[in-house]
């Protein structure tokens, strides 16, 4: 997920509040930390991306 889908699930969550049919506080954090969940699976999908370009760059200059 990029910043701007972050956004749009934070509107929706927002939104939702704010309809007659109240979240509870135990859904409205299990939705934070699904946001939660899903920033570390990007910012590990990051490092295995850096991690991949480290390898083929240390194969090229291992050469």
């Amino acid at each position: 997920m990029n910043a701007q889908q972050y956004i749009t699930v934070a509107e929706n969550i927002m939104d939702t509040l704010n309809t007659e049919d109240r979240v509870t506080n135990e859904q409205l954090g299990i939705s934070i930390q699904l946001i939660n969940i899903n920033i570390e699976l990007s910012k590990a999908k990051s490092l295995l991306n850096i991690h991949a370009m480290l390898q083929d760059i240390n194969s090229t200059l291992s050469r």
